[in-house]
């Protein structure tokens, strides 16, 4: 029965369509072809959504990555919606280090994306065997986190949220498909 409803108010607004058309009214006419056009788009949406979750989690949700992956071992697999993890892009690895193991020190200001750009840049051109091995930082000189303006401190701080996020959350999962207790507490 409502398909009928649908089809008989489908059918109205056509009329009505037709007849401005046949009047010479054009913005008639087009203001219920338009109605007309949404009709059929708007009534048959599905109820609900597909996914009940925000689509930046899907980078470090891994049974949502398997179902995805190739069999092919020398295939590139693109898989839409995720991101690379905080170490796959532009942390040295004296940072790198220090985000895993949580200590410090982790300035705010190295989660800038031209100053991952350039600290990697100086990392790969300078680096030696002997850097960093007695746990202090010699590397790129980052900026004092007190000289930033309030937009880079607010971009800074989001990059740095959304990594411990992604981060953490891996190591959740990790650990608790292993039974073994996590600490992760956010």
């Amino acid at each position: 029965m409502a398909a009928q409803v649908v089809k008989t108010l489908q059918q109205e607004v056509w009329d009505k369509a037709t007849e401005a058309f046949e009047k010479g009214d054009k913005n008639g006419a087009d203001f219920f072809l338009k109605i007309y056009g949404q009709m059929g788009s708007t009534l048959n949406a599905p109820d609900k959504p597909d996914i009940l979750r925000a689509s930046s989690s899907n980078a470090v949700n891994p049974a949502l990555n398997i179902a995805k992956r190739s069999n092919n071992k020398m295939s590139i697999v693109f898989i839409k919606g995720s991101l690379p993890k905080h170490f796959d892009v532009g942390f040295t690895p004296y940072f790198d280090r220090n985000i895993q193991e949580f200590r410090g020190p982790i300035p705010l200001t190295i989660f800038d994306k031209n100053w991952q750009r350039d600290a990697i840049q100086w990392y790969t051109n300078r680096r030696s065997k002997g850097d960093e091995k007695d746990g202090n930082y010699i590397g790129y000189k980052y900026p004092n986190e007190w000289s930033q303006l309030f937009s880079k401190w607010t971009t800074n701080h989001w990059n740095f949220y959304i990594t411990f996020r992604d981060f953490e959350a891996e190591c959740f999962l990790i650990s608790s498909g292993n039974g073994v207790r996590s600490d992760f507490s956010g």
